[in-house]
């Protein structure tokens, strides 16, 4: 299985409407993320996108992520609504975080987390102070 701290997963991103990245098209997009960082702090799963964002063009609308928990699993969802706006983009490179709550049937000493086709025990994820969340 692949690591949560840096997930690499074929087919990273499913992309609805337009397609992403500095250069897209103008309009709004709806980003359904299955790469990124994720850690829990306390009663919260925190997940940065490893998404590029344009400061000058891109302008997050909407981002949240959900947990269900099943079977000693916690599954992670997460999505943004990204509106590109302008000409010519920075190349800044900007990131969405978000958080959603930690089901309450979890038991992060033992259950697992999954994120996209990776998973791995709640108990080893990265601190979410290193990872800057």
């Amino acid at each position: 299985m692949g690591s949560l701290r840096s997930l690499s997963v074929a087919g990273a991103l499913a992309v609805a409407a337009l397609a992403s990245g500095c250069g897209a098209s103008l309009g709004t997009e709806v980003r359904t993320v299955t790469r990124g960082d994720l850690c829990v702090d306390g009663d919260t799963i925190r997940v940065r996108f490893r998404d590029c964002l344009s400061s000058s063009c891109d302008t997050v609308l909407d981002a949240g992520c959900t947990a269900t928990w099943a079977s000693g699993t916690v599954l992670v969802t997460a999505q943004a609504t990204i509106e590109r706006s302008g000409g010519a983009c920075t190349d800044d490179c900007g990131f969405i975080d978000t958080a959603c709550p930690l089901p309450v049937s979890a038991d992060p000493t033992t259950d697992d987390l999954a994120f996209g086709s990776a998973s791995q025990p709640i108990a080893d994820l990265p601190d979410c102070a290193t990872l800057g969340l």
